[in-house]
């Protein structure tokens, strides 16, 4: 006797398809969340990296390039997922948005310094740890004047 071959019900069927569904959005929707905090960090890194005096002359080019090289490595270190919530880091670009449209000098980098201490606990503690050599460079400013 030959046995016939067992057909997939139409209810099994759906039942599958609704499975992979569950399955396939416990993985997109945090894949999704991943690239809109990524986009939220690569639009405040252009904003920091890229930000230059408003009064080139009054800054001396060295006290410059050391203070914005800590901002810029704080903040690419502080700015982790695991360490930054999403919220955090909304509130960080919006208030980073409001300082950029203003002058852009050492006070600028030392807000930065000191909003990036304040975007929790990792932010604290690295700031903290790092603040001497970062205020070093604002030192530099003082001694060439």
């Amino acid at each position: 006797m030959q046995k016939m071959p067992r057909r997939i019900s139409l209810v099994g069927a759906l039942v599958a398809v609704a499975m992979t569904a569950v399955l396939l959005g416990f993985c997109i929707v945090p894949v999704g969340r991943h690239l809109e905090w990524t986009r939220l960090k690569q639009q405040m890194d252009s904003s920091i990296r890229y930000m230059q005096p408003s009064q080139p002359n009054s800054i001396s080019p060295d006290v410059w390039e050391c203070a914005h090289n800590w901002v810029v490595t704080a903040y690419g270190n502080i700015c982790i997922i695991e360490g930054t919530s999403k919220p955090e880091m909304y509130r960080l670009r919006d208030d980073l948005q409001k300082k950029l449209n203003g002058r852009i000098d050492l006070g600028t980098l030392n807000w930065i310094w000191n909003r990036l201490g304040e975007s929790g606990q990792h932010g604290k503690r690295y700031t903290e740890r790092f603040g001497p050599s970062f205020r070093e460079c604002m030192q530099l400013q003082e001694n060439t004047r």
